[in-house]
């Protein structure tokens, strides 16, 4: 193995580890606030963090272009482009069928109670719908994909970003089918914003249908 494949493969491990313990330290750290703030809340921003920790380490080591997010007048319309298409299909693939016309109830571990305060739940959506998919898409495909890809092949991308995905996503069958299908976009757009708005409306197709047709 080449120096610079192992050092990389470090790089990606401290960067998970720095993920993993920053999230569980902040989640104990900020307990003694449950009684003030969600707990779910408090779950999303620390894992928010967590992640832009990790990210930052990254970037420090791997830095990207302002143009790999696509958003140049060059590549804004393959971005929006491929997002649309991905969207559709994640859309299909992941609208809550079941949890509005079986379950009827908002899942708990995605649920702000009305007594806790409606700038909870605003602040809970905005951070779901709009940093997570961005700071997720950042370290799963930006990060894990490209450099793993680069160096060890487009297969070992997919396996490898895919596996750490739904490792954050208790391995359920729909995070694998997602996260490839993320990957998927990014690698034929080749710029991570193509899977970053893909991710965003995702979320709130999901929120928007959940939270509006079930919250009381």
């Amino acid at each position: 193995m080449q120096k610079e494949q192992y050092w990389m493969i470090i790089d990606i491990f401290i960067a998970s580890i720095i993920i993993f313990f920053v999230s569980i330290f902040l989640m104990e750290s900020l307990s003694s606030f449950r009684k003030y703030f969600p707990v779910n809340l408090i779950s999303i921003l620390s894992t928010l963090i967590s992640f832009i920790l990790g990210i930052f380490y990254l970037y420090l080591k791997y830095p990207i272009a302002v143009s790999h997010f696509g958003f140049d007048n060059n590549n804004i319309k393959s971005t929006i482009v491929w997002a649309i298409k991905g969207s559709f299909f994640l859309i299909l693939l992941n609208f809550p069928y079941k949890i509005i016309l079986i379950e009827k109830k908002i899942p708990k571990d995605h649920l702000i109670e009305s007594q806790q305060g409606v700038e909870f739940l605003f602040l809970f959506l905005f951070i779901a719908v709009i940093f997570i998919p961005f700071v997720e898409e950042l370290f799963y495909r930006s990060f894990l994909f490209r450099l793993i890809k680069d160096r060890f092949g487009l297969v070992a991308g997919y396996l490898v970003s895919t596996g750490f995905f739904a490792l954050g996503h208790m391995f359920s069958i729909g995070s694998i089918i997602n996260s490839l299908i993320f990957c998927y976009i990014y690698e034929k757009s080749g710029r991570i914003g193509s899977s970053i708005i893909a991710h965003t409306i995702v979320n709130f197709v999901w929120y928007v249908a959940v939270y509006g047709t079930l919250r009381q």
